[in-house]
Parts: C-alpha cells; structure tokens; sequence
C-alpha cells in the first residue's frame, strides 16, 4: 500500500565507518595502529567487530516505513518492529523531540516511548492500546496520517 526510505544522516552513522576502516587497518597491519601482531584478535576477534560494525552501518542507514492492510512496519536494517493497526488508538503529527530522545536511530525515553528518527524535522506519534507510545519520523507525515487514520476507524 506504501512504502518509504529516509535517508538517515550521515554524521549518525559515520561512526561505524570509522571502526570498520580502524579494525580493516589493524586487521591487516597491527603495528600501523600500535597493537601487537596477536593471532587470535587479528584474525578471529577483529573480523568479528568489523562485521558488526559494518551491519550497524548498512542497518541504520535509512529508515524504512511500510504501510499494508494489516500493519504498520518501522525498520532500521535488520530492527523491526509491526503495528496492527488494531494496537493504535490514534496518530498525530508531531515535531522529533530531542530532549526527550537524546539522539537519532531507535531511541527510548524514560516514559517509556520508542522513537524510529531518520533525522529531525516532523513526524508521527502513535498511542498505542498498551499505553506506549511510538514516534517515527517521515518525508510524507500528511500522507501517512491519511493512511493510518483511515485504518484505524
């Protein structure tokens, strides 16, 4: 039914470019880091933070909204998570919060609410039946509120 990509930014994700180019250095030459040439960490421990380290990229790269008949879907990569449209009481739009989230990716706050933040800027706040509430940002917040309400009456 719909389907969107926001493109996350890239000061959020640079980080894990930066380890995985660190770790491909110190994989391949220790001593140009400053490590000792160990053969466990070299070929067994750093492969391993490099890979993680590269799927957290890949993952948070953009945030991706889907919308069918039964559900609403928030991912970041391989971080998903559904809601049945009968799980939402109601949705309003909302500008992202910063104070209350602290960051970008998927955050918690102390209520005890999730957000699913691409980047600042507006987005859309679900109330859940279980009290919860959930913000995820959005390019198309009109739209999306159209589809969503028209869902959940």
């Amino acid at each position: 039914m719909y389907q969107e990509k926001q493109r996350t930014y890239m000061a959020i994700i640079m980080p894990f470019v930066v380890i995985a180019l660190f770790l491909i250095i110190a994989i391949i030459s220790p001593e140009t880091v400053g490590f000792e040439s160990h053969y466990l960490w070299r070929l067994i421990i750093w492969p391993v933070f490099l890979i993680l380290s590269l799927g957290f990229f890949f993952s948070f790269m953009h945030l991706s909204i889907k919308i069918t008949d039964r559900y609403l879907q928030l991912a970041f990569g391989i971080f998903r998570r559904k809601f049945y449209f009968d799980q939402i009481k109601n949705c309003f739009a909302e500008e992202y919060n910063m104070e209350k989230y602290h960051g970008y990716g998927i955050r918690l706050a102390k209520d005890k609410s999730t957000a699913f933040a691409a980047c600042a800027g507006t987005g859309i706040r679900l109330t859940l039946v279980n009290s919860q509430d959930c913000f995820f940002t959005t390019n198309n917040q009109q739209q999306i509120l159209t589809l969503i309400q028209g869902k959940i009456k």
